[in-house]
Protein backbone atom coordinates (compact mmCIF):
# COMPACT_ATOMS: atom_id res chain seq x y z
CA UNK A 1 0.00 0.00 0.00
CA UNK A 2 1.05 3.78 -0.46
CA UNK A 3 3.01 5.05 2.77
CA UNK A 4 2.51 7.82 5.03
CA UNK A 5 5.34 8.45 7.47
CA UNK A 6 8.59 7.20 9.16
CA UNK A 7 9.10 5.41 12.51
CA UNK A 8 12.47 6.57 13.62
CA UNK A 9 14.30 5.59 16.75
CA UNK A 10 17.84 4.88 18.30
CA UNK A 11 17.40 2.32 20.76
CA UNK A 12 19.26 2.15 24.07
CA UNK A 13 20.41 -0.80 26.12
CA UNK A 14 22.91 -1.22 28.59
CA UNK A 15 23.70 -4.39 27.04
CA UNK A 16 27.42 -3.93 25.22
CA UNK A 17 27.47 -7.57 23.33
CA UNK A 18 26.69 -7.13 19.69
CA UNK A 19 25.88 -10.32 18.04
CA UNK A 20 27.75 -11.58 14.92
CA UNK A 21 24.23 -11.68 12.85
CA UNK A 22 23.38 -8.19 14.45
CA UNK A 23 19.49 -8.05 15.26
CA UNK A 24 15.92 -8.31 13.95
CA UNK A 25 13.88 -5.65 14.46
CA UNK A 26 10.13 -6.43 14.13
CA UNK A 27 7.49 -3.74 14.01
CA UNK A 28 3.91 -5.09 15.07
CA UNK A 29 0.32 -2.93 14.31
CA UNK A 30 -1.70 -4.94 17.16
CA UNK A 31 -5.61 -5.26 17.41
CA UNK A 32 -5.70 -6.33 21.53
CA UNK A 33 -9.23 -6.91 22.55
CA UNK A 34 -10.67 -7.56 25.60
CA UNK A 35 -13.73 -9.67 26.32
CA UNK A 36 -15.60 -10.40 29.93
CA UNK A 37 -14.79 -9.48 33.35
CA UNK A 38 -13.35 -10.71 36.42
CA UNK A 39 -12.11 -14.55 36.37
CA UNK A 40 -13.98 -14.93 32.70
CA UNK A 41 -11.81 -12.05 31.54
CA UNK A 42 -10.45 -12.61 28.24
CA UNK A 43 -7.66 -10.86 25.97
CA UNK A 44 -6.73 -11.73 22.72
CA UNK A 45 -4.25 -10.24 20.21
CA UNK A 46 -4.19 -10.11 16.06
CA UNK A 47 -1.12 -8.76 14.18
CA UNK A 48 -2.66 -6.33 11.73
CA UNK A 49 0.38 -4.77 9.94
CA UNK A 50 4.30 -6.48 10.64
CA UNK A 51 7.28 -5.74 9.00
CA UNK A 52 10.64 -7.05 9.50
CA UNK A 53 14.11 -6.28 9.43
CA UNK A 54 17.85 -6.78 10.09
CA UNK A 55 20.79 -4.37 11.08
CA UNK A 56 24.21 -5.32 10.90
CA UNK A 57 26.82 -5.23 13.40
CA UNK A 58 28.18 -2.45 11.41
CA UNK A 59 25.27 -0.02 12.11
CA UNK A 60 25.21 -1.04 15.86
CA UNK A 61 26.96 2.43 18.23
CA UNK A 62 28.18 2.22 21.58
CA UNK A 63 26.98 5.55 23.59
CA UNK A 64 26.72 6.71 26.74
CA UNK A 65 24.05 4.34 28.22
CA UNK A 66 25.48 1.00 26.33
CA UNK A 67 24.09 -0.46 22.64
CA UNK A 68 22.16 2.00 20.15
CA UNK A 69 20.51 -0.02 17.70
CA UNK A 70 18.82 2.70 14.80
CA UNK A 71 15.36 1.86 13.80
CA UNK A 72 13.55 3.41 10.33
CA UNK A 73 10.36 1.96 8.97
CA UNK A 74 7.77 3.15 6.33
CA UNK A 75 4.42 2.49 7.59
CA UNK A 76 1.28 2.64 5.06
CA UNK A 77 -0.88 5.47 4.85
CA UNK A 78 -3.74 3.56 5.44
CA UNK A 79 -2.42 1.78 8.98
CA UNK A 80 -4.19 1.87 11.95
CA UNK A 81 -3.24 4.72 14.36
CA UNK A 82 -2.41 3.70 18.33
CA UNK A 83 -6.03 3.59 19.74
CA UNK A 84 -6.45 2.99 23.96
CA UNK A 85 -9.67 5.33 23.88
CA UNK A 86 -11.53 2.15 24.75
CA UNK A 87 -9.73 -0.52 26.62
CA UNK A 88 -11.43 -3.27 25.15
CA UNK A 89 -10.30 -2.57 21.56
CA UNK A 90 -7.07 -1.32 21.54
CA UNK A 91 -4.65 -0.91 18.52
CA UNK A 92 -1.11 -0.89 19.87
CA UNK A 93 2.30 -0.67 17.73
CA UNK A 94 5.01 -2.86 19.14
CA UNK A 95 9.12 -2.28 18.24
CA UNK A 96 10.48 -6.35 19.12
CA UNK A 97 14.41 -6.40 19.27
CA UNK A 98 15.94 -10.00 18.91
CA UNK A 99 19.70 -11.18 18.87
CA UNK A 100 20.00 -12.81 15.45
CA UNK A 101 22.39 -15.09 16.35
CA UNK A 102 20.85 -18.43 17.96
CA UNK A 103 21.85 -18.20 21.34
CA UNK A 104 22.44 -14.87 21.99
CA UNK A 105 19.67 -13.76 25.36
CA UNK A 106 18.07 -10.72 23.84
CA UNK A 107 14.66 -10.42 22.98
CA UNK A 108 12.97 -7.48 24.08
CA UNK A 109 9.80 -4.96 23.08
CA UNK A 110 8.96 -1.64 23.30
CA UNK A 111 5.56 0.12 22.39
CA UNK A 112 5.77 2.87 19.99
CA UNK A 113 3.17 5.50 18.95
CA UNK A 114 2.02 5.81 15.62
CA UNK A 115 -0.33 8.80 14.43
CA UNK A 116 -0.96 10.40 11.25
CA UNK A 117 -0.02 14.31 11.39
CA UNK A 118 0.10 17.05 8.92
CA UNK A 119 3.19 15.95 7.74
CA UNK A 120 1.43 12.68 6.29
CA UNK A 121 1.42 11.32 3.04
CA UNK A 122 0.69 8.94 0.76
CA UNK A 123 3.14 9.03 -1.54
CA UNK A 124 5.91 8.39 1.67
CA UNK A 125 8.89 6.63 1.37
CA UNK A 126 12.17 6.20 3.00
CA UNK A 127 15.35 7.28 1.62
CA UNK A 128 18.71 5.19 0.48
CA UNK A 129 20.69 6.65 3.47
CA UNK A 130 17.72 5.58 6.01
CA UNK A 131 17.51 2.26 4.91
CA UNK A 132 21.54 1.80 4.83
CA UNK A 133 21.22 0.44 8.57
CA UNK A 134 19.56 -2.57 6.85
CA UNK A 135 20.99 -5.44 5.66
CA UNK A 136 18.81 -6.59 2.61
CA UNK A 137 18.52 -9.87 1.36
CA UNK A 138 19.37 -10.60 -2.63
CA UNK A 139 16.51 -10.00 -4.81
CA UNK A 140 16.64 -14.16 -5.77
CA UNK A 141 16.58 -15.09 -1.90
CA UNK A 142 13.96 -12.64 -1.19
CA UNK A 143 11.46 -13.99 -3.87
CA UNK A 144 12.62 -17.73 -3.34
CA UNK A 145 11.80 -18.25 0.26
CA UNK A 146 9.25 -21.05 1.57
CA UNK A 147 8.99 -22.49 -1.59
CA UNK A 148 8.51 -19.50 -3.97
CA UNK A 149 10.13 -20.27 -7.57
CA UNK A 150 10.88 -16.68 -9.34
CA UNK A 151 12.27 -17.03 -12.86
CA UNK A 152 12.67 -14.23 -15.27
CA UNK A 153 13.87 -15.08 -19.16
CA UNK A 154 13.41 -12.92 -22.23
CA UNK A 155 10.44 -10.83 -22.03
CA UNK A 156 8.59 -13.23 -19.39
CA UNK A 157 8.37 -13.85 -16.00
CA UNK A 158 7.77 -17.12 -14.00
CA UNK A 159 6.63 -17.52 -10.81
CA UNK A 160 5.37 -20.72 -9.30
CA UNK A 161 3.73 -21.03 -5.52
CA UNK A 162 4.04 -24.39 -4.18
CA UNK A 163 1.45 -26.90 -1.74
CA UNK A 164 2.32 -27.21 1.41
CA UNK A 165 4.94 -24.36 1.74
CA UNK A 166 4.66 -23.64 5.77
CA UNK A 167 3.87 -27.82 6.58
CA UNK A 168 4.23 -26.51 10.51
CA UNK A 169 1.42 -24.51 10.24
CA UNK A 170 -0.36 -27.24 8.45
CA UNK A 171 0.52 -29.84 10.76
CA UNK A 172 -0.69 -27.79 13.81
CA UNK A 173 -4.17 -27.23 12.07
CA UNK A 174 -4.63 -30.75 10.95
CA UNK A 175 -3.88 -32.36 14.50
CA UNK A 176 -6.25 -30.13 15.86
CA UNK A 177 -8.84 -30.37 13.09
CA UNK A 178 -8.89 -34.10 13.79
CA UNK A 179 -9.03 -33.39 17.43
CA UNK A 180 -12.30 -31.45 16.95
CA UNK A 181 -13.70 -33.55 14.58
CA UNK A 182 -13.53 -36.66 16.71
CA UNK A 183 -15.18 -34.55 19.62
CA UNK A 184 -17.98 -33.61 17.55
CA UNK A 185 -18.41 -37.54 16.54
CA UNK A 186 -18.33 -38.33 20.25
CA UNK A 187 -21.22 -35.64 20.94
CA UNK A 188 -23.07 -36.73 18.31
CA UNK A 189 -22.99 -40.33 19.61
CA UNK A 190 -23.48 -39.28 23.08
CA UNK A 191 -26.90 -37.94 22.37
CA UNK A 192 -25.89 -34.45 23.05
CA UNK A 193 -28.84 -31.46 22.35
CA UNK A 194 -29.06 -31.45 18.56
CA UNK A 195 -27.73 -27.91 18.28
CA UNK A 196 -24.21 -29.28 19.56
CA UNK A 197 -23.60 -31.16 16.91
CA UNK A 198 -24.53 -28.89 14.20
CA UNK A 199 -22.30 -26.15 15.39
CA UNK A 200 -19.56 -27.88 16.23
CA UNK A 201 -19.73 -29.43 12.62
CA UNK A 202 -19.80 -26.15 10.85
CA UNK A 203 -16.35 -25.54 12.75
CA UNK A 204 -14.81 -28.81 11.85
CA UNK A 205 -16.00 -27.95 8.69
CA UNK A 206 -14.32 -24.75 7.96
CA UNK A 207 -11.32 -26.10 9.69
CA UNK A 208 -10.81 -28.92 7.38
CA UNK A 209 -11.24 -26.57 4.46
CA UNK A 210 -8.84 -24.45 5.87
CA UNK A 211 -6.61 -27.15 6.82
CA UNK A 212 -6.83 -28.53 2.98
CA UNK A 213 -5.83 -25.10 1.96
CA UNK A 214 -2.84 -25.16 3.33
CA UNK A 215 -1.25 -28.49 2.34
CA UNK A 216 -3.57 -28.19 -1.18
CA UNK A 217 -3.17 -25.05 -2.55
CA UNK A 218 -0.87 -23.82 -5.26
CA UNK A 219 -0.97 -20.89 -7.74
CA UNK A 220 0.67 -19.93 -11.18
CA UNK A 221 1.66 -16.16 -12.62
CA UNK A 222 2.89 -15.85 -16.12
CA UNK A 223 3.67 -12.49 -16.97
CA UNK A 224 4.54 -10.98 -20.43
CA UNK A 225 4.36 -7.34 -21.51
CA UNK A 226 0.63 -6.71 -21.66
CA UNK A 227 -0.45 -9.62 -20.18
CA UNK A 228 -0.60 -11.65 -16.80
CA UNK A 229 -1.82 -15.59 -16.81
CA UNK A 230 -3.03 -17.02 -13.55
CA UNK A 231 -3.83 -20.80 -12.54
CA UNK A 232 -4.48 -21.55 -9.11
CA UNK A 233 -6.68 -23.66 -6.01
CA UNK A 234 -6.41 -26.76 -4.30
CA UNK A 235 -8.02 -29.35 -6.70
CA UNK A 236 -9.32 -28.38 -10.19
CA UNK A 237 -7.31 -25.02 -10.74
CA UNK A 238 -9.17 -21.72 -12.12
CA UNK A 239 -7.54 -20.11 -15.14
CA UNK A 240 -7.57 -16.28 -16.11
CA UNK A 241 -5.94 -14.02 -18.21
CA UNK A 242 -6.10 -10.52 -18.00
CA UNK A 243 -4.94 -7.60 -20.42
CA UNK A 244 -2.42 -4.74 -18.70
CA UNK A 245 -5.53 -2.46 -19.10
CA UNK A 246 -8.19 -4.52 -17.24
CA UNK A 247 -6.01 -4.36 -14.33
CA UNK A 248 -6.71 -1.93 -11.50
CA UNK A 249 -3.86 -2.89 -9.20
CA UNK A 250 -2.19 -5.52 -7.42
CA UNK A 251 -1.65 -5.30 -4.01
CA UNK A 252 -0.39 -7.12 -0.69
CA UNK A 253 -3.01 -8.14 1.49
CA UNK A 254 -2.10 -9.43 4.91
CA UNK A 255 -2.76 -13.27 4.97
CA UNK A 256 -2.86 -16.16 8.28
CA UNK A 257 -1.47 -15.61 11.15
CA UNK A 258 0.41 -18.56 13.05
CA UNK A 259 1.55 -17.21 16.66
CA UNK A 260 3.96 -14.28 16.28
CA UNK A 261 4.14 -15.08 12.29
CA UNK A 262 2.16 -12.58 10.20
CA UNK A 263 1.57 -14.00 6.50
CA UNK A 264 0.94 -12.10 3.52
CA UNK A 265 -1.14 -12.60 0.10
CA UNK A 266 -1.26 -11.32 -3.47
CA UNK A 267 -4.56 -9.56 -4.90
CA UNK A 268 -5.27 -8.55 -7.83
CA UNK A 269 -8.39 -5.59 -8.44
CA UNK A 270 -9.65 -5.62 -11.86
CA UNK A 271 -11.17 -2.05 -13.49
CA UNK A 272 -14.56 -3.05 -12.52
CA UNK A 273 -13.91 -4.07 -9.17
CA UNK A 274 -13.51 -7.78 -8.12
CA UNK A 275 -10.29 -8.97 -6.56
CA UNK A 276 -8.57 -12.54 -7.33
CA UNK A 277 -5.95 -13.66 -4.90
CA UNK A 278 -2.94 -14.16 -6.88
CA UNK A 279 -0.51 -16.08 -4.18
CA UNK A 280 -0.94 -16.66 -0.64
CA UNK A 281 1.10 -17.27 2.95
CA UNK A 282 3.84 -14.96 1.85
CA UNK A 283 6.96 -14.80 4.19
CA UNK A 284 6.37 -10.80 4.58
CA UNK A 285 5.17 -7.91 3.04
CA UNK A 286 8.33 -7.19 1.49
CA UNK A 287 8.31 -10.26 -0.51
CA UNK A 288 4.74 -9.77 -1.38
CA UNK A 289 6.12 -6.28 -2.61
CA UNK A 290 9.22 -7.13 -4.44
CA UNK A 291 7.53 -9.94 -6.54
CA UNK A 292 4.22 -7.49 -7.07
CA UNK A 293 6.85 -4.98 -8.40
CA UNK A 294 8.66 -7.55 -10.86
CA UNK A 295 5.40 -8.16 -11.87
CA UNK A 296 4.34 -4.70 -12.84
CA UNK A 297 7.91 -3.99 -14.17
CA UNK A 298 7.44 -7.18 -16.96
CA UNK A 299 3.62 -6.25 -17.72
CA UNK A 300 4.12 -2.38 -18.40
CA UNK A 301 7.69 -3.33 -20.27
CA UNK A 302 7.81 -2.39 -23.73
CA UNK A 303 8.58 -5.31 -26.24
Amino acid sequence: GPLSLALGYVIQTSSTFVPEGGFILTLNCVHKKTSGTGKNRRTSESILLQDSRKVGRDHITHGRRGMEIPVAFAIPFDARETDNTNPRSEIIWRLGVQGAVAGVDYDTQFEVPVFHTAESRDNFHLEPAETAIYETSPQEKLMQLAGVKFHEKDNGLYIIFAPARHKGAALGLTSFAAVWVAFTVFMTKAGAPLIFPIVFSLFSMFMVLGMLDLWLYRSQLFGVPGKLYFKGGMFRQAEKVWQVEQIKAIRPEKGMQAGNKLFYGIKLQELGGKKITLAKRLDSRRQAEQLIAAINATLHKSV
